[in-house]
C-alpha cells in the first residue's frame, strides 16, 4: 500500500508477502513511514499493489479500512 498527496512523494507505508488461501480480514505489515504530512494534507491518495500466482476468475470486493494514530497538542495546553 502506498501513499501520496500534493507536492509529496509517493511512499510505501505497508505491505503482506503471503496470504493464506482462506484469509478474509488482512492485516499489512507497517513500513513505519512518518505520515504527518499527508495526514495534514488536504487530501491523500491510498494505492495498492497486488500480484497473484493464480488466475481470478470472479470479482472480488475490497474494503479498506485505515486507522491512523495522532499525537495532537491542542493549542494553549
Amino acid at each position: 500500500m502506498y501513499i501520496k498527496a500534493d507536492g509529496l512523494d509517493e511512499v510505501k507505508i505497508a505491505w503482506k508477502e503471503t496470504i493464506p488461501q482462506t484469509t478474509k480480514v488482512l492485516k499489512l505489515d507497517l513500513t513505519g513511514a512518518d505520515l504527518k504530512e499527508y495526514i495534514k494534507a488536504d487530501k491523500f491518495t491510498l494505492r495498492l499493489n497486488t500480484k497473484t500466482d493464480e488466475t481470478i476468475n470472479s470479482d472480488h470486493h475490497i474494503e479498506i479500512h485505515s486507522v491512523f494514530y495522532v499525537d495532537a497538542k491542542v493549542l494553549g495546553q
